[in-house]
């Protein structure tokens, strides 16, 4: 039987690299929060028509989920690839 999967940071460069997805994903998280009140301010500053204000916030909103997507996807295979190399395929298993 085996012992329970460690998730071991040998690699200092992979923990600076989920260190950084993580919190490149807490800053698109919070911008997605945001994203309304930032179109606000743009208009209010004049940055921005009023007219296309409804438009920005949805064109925002989605560069933000594509760029939150992205971060996952890197994420995830960040964590595939340290298992891998740590000798765990990541596959079947059992006891």
């Amino acid at each position: 039987m085996r012992g329970p999967i460690r998730m071991t940071w040998r690699r200092s460069r992979e923990a600076t690299q989920a260190t950084v997805l993580s919190l490149a994903l807490i800053i698109v998280f919070l911008l997605s929060i945001a994203h309304d009140e930032i179109v606000e301010a743009l208009v209010a500053q004049g940055w921005l028509q009023a007219g296309l204000a409804e438009r920005a916030e949805i064109v925002l909103g989605f560069f933000l989920f594509v760029i939150w997507g992205a971060l996952t996807v890197a994420l995830v295979d960040l964590f595939r690839k340290s298992a891998q190399r740590g000798g765990r395929s990541g596959q079947g298993g059992g006891a």
